[in-house]
């Protein structure tokens, strides 16, 4: 098993992959005055499975790009998507129009 494989198995079914939650993005967004921009585009480099993506594009007024290095995780990114019943999100860039 190689190391990308460890931390596939280790993240894969975890909402996040490292420290925080949504309180700590929404205070994020907060100070970064977020609330008061629209419509706004976000890259959410480094997305892992899509918490801190979900909730970017459940608050604010703003189309999110979801990228990841590990393609298991932008694979489970799209199933979050739409296991919580928002498929219009989940639009991989390769079929955007």
């Amino acid at each position: 098993m190689d190391d990308f494989q460890l931390l596939i198995d280790l993240h894969l079914n975890n909402d996040r992959q490292g420290p925080g939650g949504d309180r700590e993005t929404q205070q994020a967004m907060e100070i970064a005055c977020l609330h008061q921009s629209g419509p706004l585009r976000i890259a959410d480099i480094g997305c892992g499975t899509s918490a801190s993506t979900l909730t970017l594009a459940r608050s604010l007024d703003a189309s999110v790009t979801a990228v990841d290095f590990l393609p298991e995780f932008v694979t489970g990114h799209f199933s979050r998507l739409c296991r919580i019943s928002c498929p219009e999100m989940a639009i991989p860039k390769r079929q955007r129009r």
